[in-house]
């Protein structure tokens, strides 16, 4: 049974420039909708499998026959570690996102000495924030690189990094 897609329905971004006097702001959204996301990491330590550093309520939120509305699936902890990951359609989430990948602001001022014609003066960040239901740290993820067999497995995927950076451009 196929329980998830990890190729989204479609991609969007939108950038813009604005400018007011010697003022200038460059920002760019980026987006993808309608992909769903394994959550390996979920896996791991929300189904009893390591037994160490579980969530605190695993033994009284899972399915037991007693248990039938729980939250959570079946604890399983019978299962080896490298069998670790279960096929349940209770780790796949939404990973439709919303992210400012980038923003900058910036200042000019024009024949600002005697040899400089122009300075400008900015300030950049990039992956500002994220908006998305995903529980995990970034539901942009691709665990083996270039392999589109894992394309959408989330473990121990490095999230991106947040970047602030201050600048100056100079003009002689």
């Amino acid at each position: 049974m196929i329980t998830g897609d990890p190729n989204p329905d479609f991609t969007w971004g939108l950038n813009s420039t604005f400018n007011y006097k010697n003022f200038d702001m460059g920002i760019f959204f980026r987006g993808s909708q309608g992909f769903d996301v394994r959550n390996l990491q979920a896996s791991e330590l929300g189904d009893g499998v390591q037994k160490i550093n579980q969530l605190a309520n695993i033994l009284t939120d899972s399915w037991t026959p007693s248990n039938t509305n729980a939250s959570r699936p079946v604890i399983d902890g019978n299962r080896d570690f490298a069998n670790s990951y279960r096929d349940s359609d209770y780790f796949i989430e939404d990973g439709s996102f919303i992210r400012l990948q980038n923003l900058s602001l910036g200042y000019t001022v024009s024949n600002f000495q005697k040899y400089i014609s122009k300075a400008r003066v900015f300030v950049s960040g990039q992956n500002l924030f994220t908006i998305t239901d995903y529980s995990g740290f970034d539901p942009e993820v691709n665990n083996r690189g270039q392999n589109n067999l894992n394309r959408g497995d989330d473990y121990d995927a490095y999230p991106r990094s947040r970047t602030l950076t201050l600048g100056v451009n100079l003009e002689f």
